[in-house]
């Protein structure tokens, strides 16, 4: 399974980056998410894992964006957030995106998306 993991260049970046190779996934990571959406585009990940909070775009446009495009509609996405679930910034969230939460919820989370999404 190949993962395109987009979120800016930091130490959890690389926690999240170990935590997914250890779950046996190809990880091919993105901080820029224009760059994301090229990427998208041309190797039709399994799987986009996106932080919710980045810079030029947020993980939320992110898959808003990359939903709205038929190239790229059906590619599974997940969003990674410290944000309370309930948070108004999730409001615009497409509702087929599982939101993943950092921390100690990581990995019951990215379990729960993964079978949500049908990923094995």
């Amino acid at each position: 399974v190949e993962v395109l993991l987009v979120m800016p260049r930091c130490t959890s970046t690389r926690i999240v980056e170990l935590e997914l190779q250890g779950c046996g996934f190809r990880v091919v990571t993105e901080t820029e998410p224009f760059n994301a959406i090229e990427t998208a585009v041309r190797t039709s990940p399994d799987l986009i894992l996106a932080a919710a909070v980045m810079e030029t775009l947020s993980g939320i446009d992110l898959a808003c964006a990359l939903q709205a495009m038929p190239i790229s509609r059906d590619l599974p996405f997940m969003l990674l957030t410290s944000l309370d679930p309930e948070h108004a910034a999730f409001a615009d969230l497409p509702h087929t995106v599982p939101l993943i939460r950092r921390g100690e919820k990581f990995s019951d989370d990215l379990a729960l998306g993964l079978a949500i999404l049908g990923i094995t």
